[in-house]
């Protein structure tokens, strides 16, 4: 079994800023998901959002989630990648948190994605989606520092903490 790796240089030895949060709340973000989308949900639910940006100028954003939806008026569409996510928290001080995520990579688009562009130093924004109140909290951002992917069916992203503004 062949494993892939990708790791940033510099991604141990940066100094980071104190880490802040930001929240955006819509309101009027209600999910626009049917019975095929959001899979039905009894009472409230809260749905994990992933925004991938990589720094190449016009290379669109890559929108993933554990389920398919489409969230907020504009009807950003979501796609079921999202396996597993750890390391997400808040520290005070200049300790750095490094967020892990696990993505569904059966059928190669992650592998596909990482050999179209450089995924190093990429944007990975982490938030949560209220279904009942329609709330969706921009919680946590870094930069993919590593990333790797073997002939299993996952592909595996670390990212440090970013300083949101």
């Amino acid at each position: 079994m062949q494993s892939h790796r990708g790791r940033h240089p510099e991604s141990r030895s940066r100094t980071r800023p104190a880490p802040h949060l930001h929240a955006q709340f819509h309101g009027d973000a209600l999910p626009l998901c049917g019975p095929q989308d959001c899979l039905a949900v009894s009472g409230p639910a809260i749905i994990p959002l992933i925004k991938i940006q990589v720094r190449e100028t016009g290379y669109p954003a890559i929108y993933v989630s554990d389920r398919r939806c489409t969230i907020g008026i504009a009807g950003q569409l979501y796609l079921p990648r999202l396996l597993e996510f750890d390391g997400i928290q808040q520290s005070i001080g200049n300790a750095s948190d490094e967020a892990h995520f696990t993505f569904g990579n059966a059928d190669r688009v992650m592998r596909d994605l990482a050999n179209d562009t450089d995924l190093n130093r990429a944007s990975i924004e982490f938030s949560l989606f209220h279904v009942g109140t329609g709330i969706k909290l921009d919680l946590w951002k870094g930069e993919i520092s590593d990333w790797e992917f073997d002939d299993g069916p996952e592909f595996r992203v670390t990212a440090p903490m970013a300083c949101m503004s």
